[in-house]
């Protein structure tokens, strides 16, 4: 069967959670599916990253969309329609060429949209449409405005979230089925559309285990995740400013270490003798096999945290809160630690710099958990049943 997948940017290097999701697509419906892969690059580096994911693929095509033209896509966008701007930066006659080139050239059993990004590109009408959305951007850019305190970004993401809201809602009955990696996020949509269905992220647990070496005398708290992404960039600051400074004081043998690509300006300057701002790193499973502890303070966002099934993959325990956890089935005090207010959170991360035995039990039973709930087989296996779905009702 052949699918046509279309996608925003190539899936690779793997450093954002979309790109993650949709490497791990292509290459579990590599098995069983021809994959036609349609998506963007915006500088001539980008291309050598097709070869990560061409072995996945019968074809790719990759359309140039320079990113002057994506920001006055934007600005035409301000004056001519509501469309999203997240939706008007990939809009590209040359990508809507190319996919009437191979439908007319190839018969596709069904087309799996990436993101609702390219969700306005059009296909014929008799090819079955799934799309990816990953998370709500509704659920997203309102807990984002929710805890915005600079004026001028507020205003903006007030101003996308108004574009968003209809056309999110509106998305649905444009595809046979949409697809979010939480309940929580599909019921921001819709609480009652058999059109959404939920298909939980994954974790390569055979590339993210347990560390073997031995414990060291710094205890390393680490976050991990993009830190170009404002969530992120939030939640690190929330911990430096109400948590850091009283945790290191009691417990003098720690580091907190910030891992991802992109960091910020505020980012970079958190780097101190007792907080380490590492950047992009070659291998996040080596990086998390050097920490005792992950932090996932989340005070906004959206989706599935990856970064906390990474850690739990990996054996190290989390300490978050209940907006960072959201549906995953971890329960506090078992397979992790919640807690919302500076002082539950202080008291949490404490309570596992003194108590070796319990960070070993808590990542011991994050780990089952990922196991049993978060592996990239089941998250395939569910997107088949989609796929044959689809495809017999058409």
């Amino acid at each position: 069967m052949e699918v046509l997948f279309i996608a925003p940017r190539i899936p690779f290097p793997l450093r954002q959670g979309d790109r993650i999701i949709c490497h791990h697509r292509l290459q579990s419906l590599s098995k069983k599916y021809a994959i036609t892969l349609v998506t963007f690059y915006d500088s001539p580096a980008e291309l050598e990253n097709i070869k990560a994911i061409s072995g996945f693929c019968a074809e790719v095509h990759a359309i140039y969309l320079p990113k002057w033209r994506s920001l006055l896509n934007c600005v035409e966008c301000l004056f001519t329609h509501r469309t999203p701007f997240q939706v008007a930066y990939y809009k590209s006659k040359q990508f809507q060429a190319k996919l009437d080139e191979l439908n007319s050239t190839h018969s596709f059993d069904l087309a799996h949209y990436f993101l609702l990004r390219v969700a306005d590109y059009h296909i014929p009408e008799n090819i079955p449409k799934v799309i990816d959305l990953i998370d709500s951007m509704q659920l997203n850019f309102s807990s984002r405005i929710a805890i915005e305190t600079n004026i001028i970004k507020k205003l903006l993401l007030k101003a996308e979230l108004n574009r968003i809201t209809d056309y999110e809602i509106n998305l649905i009955n444009k595809f046979n089925k949409s697809m979010l990696v939480s309940q929580r996020d599909a019921d921001f949509i819709s609480t009652d559309s058999p059109k959404i269905e939920v298909v939980p992220v994954g974790v390569d647990t055979n590339i993210f285990t347990p560390s073997l070496t031995d414990r060291r005398s710094i205890v390393r708290i680490i976050f991990s995740g993009r830190m170009g992404y404002s969530p992120n960039v939030y939640a690190v600051l929330w911990f430096v400013k109400n948590c850091w400074d009283t945790i290191h004081r009691a417990f003098p043998n720690t580091i907190f270490v910030v891992a991802g690509a992109d960091p910020t300006k505020e980012i970079i300057n958190l780097n101190s003798r007792n907080i380490e701002i590492a950047g992009y790193v070659d291998s996040m499973t080596d990086t998390l096999a050097q920490a005792d502890i992950a932090v996932v303070p989340m005070q906004s966002g959206s989706g599935m945290q990856n970064k906390i099934l990474e850690a739990m993959a990996c054996g190290v325990p989390v300490v978050t809160t209940s907006f960072g956890l959201g549906t995953i089935k971890a329960i506090n005090g078992e397979s992790v630690l919640v807690a919302d207010t500076v002082d539950e959170f202080i008291a949490a991360v404490s309570s596992l710099i003194k108590d070796e035995a319990k960070r070993t039990q808590i990542g011991r039973n994050g780990r089952s958990l990922v196991e049993a709930e978060h592996s990239w087989l089941s998250a395939s296996t569910k997107l088949e049943s989609i796929y044959q779905s689809v495809i017999i009702d058409r």
